[in-house]
Formats: structure tokens, C-alpha cells, sequence
């Protein structure tokens, strides 16, 4: 630690013969005097303003039936495959196979309700206006696929045709080495 040029050994050395002399300086210190107030409204008053602000901003409320677990699992699907109900019409209503893979057909049958989800759903639809409350995403959804016709027998056609093709080849070549092989 240097102050300068060599400054502060000077300094050490004047402190010290200035303690053997009995005339010893003391340090000047420097006061300094805080207004709390003028801090207090720096810091705190904005802070309670943007907690104001939060309060103010509150999350859109949708209406919900199902288990938080599966509505959850729902809309990632969704997010994730970037499947529509108007995706899944177009493949099922329509029978246009480019629209779903059939992978992506057999995620959507499974999401499907069974048995105490689709009571649940029925009651929750004849309930609930989404004009007042509107629905949550995953129940949206299920309700559309509940209102498509005959939507399991449906699908698992799609799904049968779609692998056919795959399946045929396979089935072909091991009929084939079968034949070859007697």
C-alpha cells in the first residue's frame, strides 16, 4: 500500500515521533449526517408502487374440471405437437392423412377421457358457459374431440390405414423369405 511516492512510511514515521514526544494528533474524522426521510422515500415509496402494479395485473381465470395433472399434461401435448382440434377434424372428419402423423393420432386417442373424466366433462360443458367463464385449454379441447362422431372408432381407422401401407411391405417381404425358404 503506497500513497504517492512512499508517503505513507513518512506518515508512519511522523506518527511515531510524534507518540514518543507525547504530542500525539488525533485523527480528524469526518461527520456526516443522514436525512432517513429523504431516504425512506427513495427507496420504499417505489417499492410499494410496483407492488401496487402486480396486485393490479392478475392472471386470466379460466374454468377447470379435470385433475390439474392431466389438464397439465394436455396442454403440453398440444404445445408440444402443435396439434389443433381443427388439425385432428381435418384427418378424422375430412380423412386427409397428411394433416396428422399417425404417431400424433395415436398421443390425441390417448388423451381422450375414459370413464369418470367423461361424466366429469359432460357436467362440467352443460354447467358452465364459456361466454361468462371461459374454459380452460385441455377442457376445451376434450370437450371438441367428445363432440366429434364415433371419435375412437375414427381415429383408430385413420391410424389403421396410415400403418397399413408399412405393414403390408413388411408382412410382403416375410411372406416372400417364407416361401423362399420351403
Amino acid at each position: 500500500f503506497l500513497l504517492g511516492n512512499g508517503k505513507i512510511f513518512s506518515h508512519i514515521v511522523d506518527d511515531l515521533t510524534a507518540a514518543k514526544k507525547g504530542s500525539v494528533e488525533k485523527p480528524k474524522t469526518l461527520r456526516m449526517r443522514l436525512n432517513l426521510d429523504a431516504l425512506t422515500i427513495s427507496f420504499f415509496t417505489r417499492k410499494q408502487e410496483k407492488v401496487d402494479e402486480k396486485k393490479d395485473t392478475k392472471k386470466k381465470a379460466f374454468a377447470t374440471c379435470i385433475d390439474p395433472k392431466k389438464s397439465q399434461n394436455v396442454e403440453i401435448f398440444l404445445n408440444g405437437c402443435g396439434v389443433t382440434i381443427d388439425q385432428v377434424k381435418e384427418s378424422l372428419i375430412e380423412l386427409q392423412e397428411s394433416t396428422l402423423k399417425v404417431d400424433t393420432l395415436a398421443k390425441v386417442l390417448e388423451t381422450y377421457p375414459q370413464g369418470e373424466e367423461l361424466g366429469t366433462l359432460k357436467e362440467f360443458k352443460a354447467s358452465n358457459d364459456p361466454a361468462v367463464l371461459p374454459w380452460g385449454r385441455a377442457e376445451t379441447f376434450l370437450l371438441s374431440l367428445m363432440d366429434l362422431p364415433n371419435f375412437t372408432l375414427r381415429a383408430e381407422c385413420c391410424m389403421t390405414r396410415g400403418r397399413f401401407a408399412d405393414e403390408f411391405k413388411e408382412l410382403t417381404h416375410d411372406v416372400s423369405l417364407m416361401g423362399s425358404c420351403l
